[in-house]
Order: structure tokens, then sequence, then C-alpha cells
């Protein structure tokens, strides 16, 4: 649980900023970082400044152009961003890359069209923010709803955030929103996530409710290094979800100091809490190139000492592993197509639902 300093409502502007001068240095650890760093040679620091500088800055010279709109490279570098920053999904990849490169502008562009005043970064509505994201989910394979929000957040970082566990589960601290959000309050960083349409737009209307506090505190005593950066810079849906993203992985066990001194970028060390809560199932797994609804997250239950994968998950993994690099994955061509059967324990309980 966070402490009473740094929930969602009781987080002052100085703190906020504190934690976020922390992101840079945590993001060089990524918790998923020994597979997940097998399909692309970049750090997830590279790709994420990318994502969080670059490209905004260059689907805004587009919209000045007349066209704002992604390209095919680029969605697979936020794909892969995506990958690292959160739960290695070693399918998704193969099958945003299946997606042929008119496909790919032409459906982001007529995405972010529904953005109202994208040119400027102005306030969406929420009507045009479920409208863009479903139509990217049903238009590009491989592409659900949390892959969708990064897209969004590209195009409009100042008022869309980037749908991430730890940022969807900080907001939600301290709420229940029954029917809506799965568990109680005191769940806190456990709680459990369908990555549903649903949950994504009250994480993003918790995301303007915090927002708009801490621009009121903060003009109400008299600005923060408002010489440098503007309140709105400073306290936007970005840099939010990233102060969620930062305490999430602290509650995990990361910190700045781990980040700042170790050498070895690909381990991890997880709090005597989490080990002891977390646990992978044993789950089944469809997949080819016209199945996106794999894009959805796995369950999770607790009871176990760690993660524990299951054979046929690895061999499956070992698999996309061997043949993302090969000449069939070329643009525009559908991935591998494998199955993963299911343990006879796991039949027992019911199948992991994929609706992302």
């Amino acid at each position: 649980m966070a402490s009473s300093s740094t929930t969602p409502a009781g987080i002052t502007p100085s703190t906020f900023l504190s934690v976020l001068s922390r992101y840079e240095a945590v993001i060089r650890l990524p918790g998923v970082v020994s597979l997940a760093s097998t399909v692309t040679q970049k750090t997830l620091g590279e790709l994420d400044a990318w994502r969080v500088n670059t490209l905004p800055t260059v689907l805004s010279q587009r919209g000045k152009d007349g066209r704002s709109y992604l390209t095919h490279e680029e969605l697979q570098e936020i794909m892969k961003c995506k990958m690292k920053r959160g739960k290695f999904r070693p399918t998704l990849l193969p099958l945003v890359t299946s997606n042929s490169t008119s496909a790919v502008e032409k459906v982001t562009e007529e995405a972010f069209s529904h953005l109202k005043g994208f040119k400027h970064n102005e306030k969406p509505s929420i009507d045009a923010i479920k409208t863009a994201l479903n139509y990217l989910s049903k238009s590009l394979k491989g592409v659900g709803p949390a892959t969708a929000s990064y897209l969004l957040a590209a195009q409009s970082p100042q008022w869309i955030p980037a749908f991430s566990d730890e940022a969807f589960r900080w907001v939600f601290i301290e709420d229940s929103k029954p029917g809506v959000i799965k568990g109680s309050r005191g769940d806190g960083w456990t709680r459990k996530m369908d990555y549903s349409l649903k949950e994504y737009i009250a994480f993003v209307e918790k995301v303007w409710e915090i927002r708009k506090r801490l621009i009121q505190e903060n003009s109400k005593h008299c600005g923060l290094d408002k010489k440098e950066k503007s309140e709105e810079e400073m306290f936007n849906a970005g840099t939010i979800e990233m102060v969620g993203w930062v305490l999430g992985k602290e509650a995990s066990g990361w910190t700045v100091s781990k980040a700042e001194t170790s050498g070895d970028v690909g381990t991890r060390e997880q709090s005597s809490v989490e080990a002891g809560k977390r646990k992978r199932g044993d789950h089944e797994f469809q997949e080819s190139g016209d199945i996106k609804a794999l894009d959805a997250e796995d369950t999770e239950t607790s009871g176990s000492k760690g993660p524990r994968v299951s054979r046929s998950r690895k061999l499956a993994k070992e698999k996309f592993l061997s043949t993302s690099n090969s000449p069939t994955m070329a643009q525009g061509q559908a991935g591998p197509t494998f199955t993963l059967r299911r343990s006879a324990r796991s039949i027992q309980r019911s199948p992991t639902k994929f609706k992302h």
C-alpha cells in the first residue's frame, strides 16, 4: 500500500515532482528484460525516451502538415517499448508486425482524427477517446485497449495516459468502483485487472482529477519550477502515469539507488511481499495471425514464492524467439501459429479471458 504522502489524494506537487525525477533512473531496470530484450537490442530507456519525447513531436509536425498517423515501424517500436515496460507478451509483436503498412497508417490517422483539437493538444472528450480506442482495437491485429492507449498517448500526452498496471493500481489504490474496477481498497498493488475499455476510461477520468488538483495546489502555493516548465508540462496525463509506474515498481522492490548503482540491467530483486504473493498460472493460448484478443493480460493468482512458467509456455516463447528474426517475419506477414496446452490443474479453473 502506498504511504499517505504518495497516495493520489495525498501527494503534493513537490512530492509528485520528486517521484517523477526518479523515473529515468528506475526505468533503466525493466522488470521483464530477460525475455523482452530478445525482441530488440535497444534498451527500455532508449525506447521510452523516443516514445515520450521524440514521437509526440513527430506526430505534432505531421498534424501541422495535414496528416497525423503512425508508420508500421513506429507501431512496432511502441509495442517493443510496451513489452519491455510491462508484462512480456511474446505473441503480440508478430501480430502487430502482420498488419500492412497502409493499414497502420490509415487506421491510426482515422483514430487520431477523433481526438478533438489534436493539433493543439486540446482536451478530448471521453466519447472521442472511446471511439478512437475502439477503432484501433478492432482494426489492427495485436492491438487491444492497453496497446491502443500507448498509441493515443503519443498523439495527446497531455490528456491521454498509457494504460500500465502500475499507474492503474496507483490511481485506484484508495478507491473501489463496483461494476467497473475489480476488488476493494485493500487490494493495493495486487488488484486484478481486466484491461477493458471500461477500466481504461475510469482510469483516464481519475488521472484527470489528479491533474486538476495538482495544478490547482501548485498555483495556490505560488508554483514550482515555473521558470523552467509550465504546470501543464509538469502535471499532465503522461507524467501522472510515470509517477504511478515508478511507485508501483518501487513497491515491488525497485529503488533509485539500485537503478543508479546496478550494472546488471537484466536482474531484479523482488520484495518479500511481492514474492510471497505472485504466482503465474498455466494458461492456454491458441494464437494465430487473426486473433488480436491475445493483447489481453494474463491472470495472476497469489500463493507461490515466485513466477512459475509451464513447460509448454516456455517452449512457445522459445519458438517465438527463434522465429521473430527470421525472413518470414517481414513487414505485413503473419507471425508464427502455435498452441499451448493447458495443464490438468488449470483445466479445473475457469478459462482465462482474453478481452483486452
